[in-house]
Parts: C-alpha cells; structure tokens; sequence
C-alpha cells in the first residue's frame, strides 16, 4: 500500500510529536523538556524515576500560575493524613494557589506533561542542574558509597516522617534534607575526609563544621529552607551535639528524624573497622540514647517504620 504524503499545513497550524523539544534538562532521577512556549505557556513533558517525587510548589511574589500535570504512562501517589489518592495514566492534576508544597511519590517511573501560565523551563533546569552537580561531587567523595547512603537515608528519614504525620511542607524539606545532609562535606579536604588513621583535634573540628558548610551551599538553591535542618542533623537533645550545641526543641523534627536514621544506618552499615550491627542491636543503641540524645517519639518512629513492611 502506498504511503500517504505529507500535505503543507495551514498558515497557523503547527505540528510537532512528543519526541520533540526546545531544550532538555536532564537529571540523575529523570529529565523535563521544553515542548513550546506560546503567549505566555508553556508546555513540558517531564519523566520520573520509580521511588522519587514529583514537588509541586506554591506560587511566589503574589503571582497566580495555573499548572496541569497530565499523566502519560506510570503511577503516582498522594498520601496525607485524610488517606491515599493515586493517580493513574489518563489523570490530570490542576494546581492553582496551593498553601505549601504538594509531594506527589512515583510508584512505578512516570511520564507526564506539564503546562503552566507562568514561565517554569529555565527555573527547573537552573534547580536540576544544581542537584544533579551537588550529587555528583557528593558521590565523588568516596566512589559511591555516599550516595548509597544518601538513598537509604531519603527513604528511612521520609518513612519515619509519614509514621510522625508530619505536614506536606515538612515532608517536602525532609525529601531533600536526608539526602543532601552530608553534602557541606565537599567542603572537607579529601586529606581529612578520608585519613586512615584518628583524627587530631584540629582535623576533627573541621569535620563538625561540615553541618554548617551544607547549610551554605543549600541557602543559595531553592531549598534554603532544608539548609537550616541540614545544619542541625548532629544536634542531640542533651545539647551534646554539634556544631551549634542546640538543646530540645530548638533542633527542628526533621534534623532528629536525620539524626536518629543517620545513626542506624551507619550502625547497621559494614566499615573497615567493625562489621555491620542487626538490626535489633541497631535499634537497641538507639533505644538507650532515647530521651537524652534523641526525643522518645522520634526513636519509636524509626522502630515502627522498621516493622512496616517493605523497610
């Protein structure tokens, strides 16, 4: 059968395929492409790995975009204290003056697309772009291992976050705060980072100043707000902690949801010095430090995230 041609189109229509774009800004987690920009919309089509979350923002300086997430292919999910409400291919999300951030968990890797009233390509890039290099250099630090820990510590921290009930907002900073927590490490020189003997005092207080050198490097990103639990994530309840030697409830939930998931997952980790604790001999450390070095409720949501199942 022969094939049909092309005809010319009319003046003022145009027609483009889903595998077209402008721009992309690509990320270790997805990517967003720029598909048109017209008369002040744009159209996107963003992807999304499985396990990660889709962050929608309220909108800033008295503006009043209007955005729409339709739903290509995958699975997304919205949880909050009323219940759960899944998204499924077909659905679209309209978002207009939220109050805080909405998070959004791929269950499966996603593909939607994305208008919006108000220019957000080049802003997404910027934020991507500034993730993707702070991961990098993380990762960097020690041939990956870092990044591992990192992952598990997202997963960990945002579990314990959901057992707490804490607030949209809260969850949204906690996401990125677990998983940058480390991050002003780039700062440590390698000589310190990684020396194979004990460290000497003057070594050691450059290493408690890592907390405040993530808090730096996350005030001039679009999650300064996680800086500021980033900074607190070795505080203890006692005061005992570093580098600012905070007490009660001067150190945010977050920082001790952090704290406490930090800690289990080095117990539970193998080094070169020790093999890795159970599980229960893990929790049981922690346990004792319960009501002085962390709060009571914080230690017993890491426990009941570690019964849920899937932990």
């Amino acid at each position: 059968m022969d094939e049909v041609p092309d005809i010319m189109l009319p003046s003022g229509l145009t027609l483009h395929t889903l595998d077209e774009s402008l721009e992309t800004s690509e990320s270790n987690v997805g990517d967003v492409k720029l598909l048109a920009i017209t008369q002040g919309l744009e159209l996107l089509k963003g992807r999304l790995q499985k396990g990660y979350r889709l962050h929608l923002y309220p909108a800033e300086n008295n503006q009043h975009p209007t955005e729409i997430y339709f739903l290509l292919h995958g699975s997304l999910q919205y949880e909050s204290k009323q219940g759960i409400r899944v998204v499924n291919p077909g659905d679209y999300i309209i978002a207009q003056d939220l109050q805080g951030p909405m998070v959004f968990t791929a269950q499966t890797d996603i593909e939607f697309l994305f208008i919006t009233t108000q220019p957000a390509f080049h802003e997404i890039s910027r934020s991507l772009k500034m993730l993707k290099d702070l991961t990098i250099e993380l990762a960097s630090k020690d041939s990956g291992e870092t990044e591992d820990h990192c992952k598990r510590m997202r997963k960990l921290s945002y579990a314990m976050g959901k057992q707490l009930q804490l607030s949209q907002h809260q969850l949204h900073l906690l996401d990125y705060a677990a998983y940058f927590h480390d991050v002003g490490k780039i700062k440590v020189p390698d000589s310190i980072l990684k020396k194979p003997a004990a460290l000497n005092p003057q070594e050691w207080q450059i290493i408690k100043q890592h907390p405040n050198y993530g808090r730096e490097l996350l005030e001039q990103s679009f999650i300064q707000e996680a800086g500021i639990i980033v900074e607190q994530h070795h505080e203890r309840l006692d005061g005992s902690g570093y580098p600012n030697k905070l007490t009660g409830n001067s150190i945010r939930t977050e920082a001790y949801i952090i704290a406490v998931a930090d800690s289990y997952d080095a117990m539970t980790s193998d080094r070169p010095y020790r093999r890795a604790l159970s599980q229960r001999k893990a929790f049981d450390e922690l346990a004792n430090g319960a009501g002085y070095h962390y709060p009571e409720q914080i230690v017993h949501a890491l426990e009941l995230t570690l019964n849920y199942q899937g932990i």
